[in-house]
């Protein structure tokens, strides 16, 4: 709860606060300050990589939450025999004593 009441105060000073006070320009005569104008260009298109890590990360996220999904019910019955074994362990010790 307190999470998300800390992401709901730095939504709001973030996206409906006043804008940040512009600095002054810091740039020397030559250019080499740091808002150079090579700072102010647009940036370049997403490589092959990184456009197949946005797509890729997500996707096997997905593919995980219904692999999830689709097998909940073998693995709740897994679990619960093994629940089973932790609580009641007199079936394991009479085959380690056998």
């Amino acid at each position: 709860l307190l999470t998300l009441l800390s992401m709901i105060k730095i939504f709001t000073h973030v996206f409906w606060g006043s804008p940040p006070q512009s600095p002054p320009d810091a740039a020397t005569e030559d250019g080499a300050g740091p808002l150079a104008a090579a700072d102010l260009q647009r940036p370049s298109a997403p490589t092959r990589t990184a456009m197949a890590t946005m797509v890729g990360i997500p996707l096997a996220i997905g593919v995980g939450t219904l692999v999830l999904g689709v097998t909940a019910a073998p693995l709740l019955s897994l679990m619960s025999a093994v629940a089973d074994q932790l609580v009641d362990p007199s079936a394991y010790l009479a085959a380690v004593r056998r």
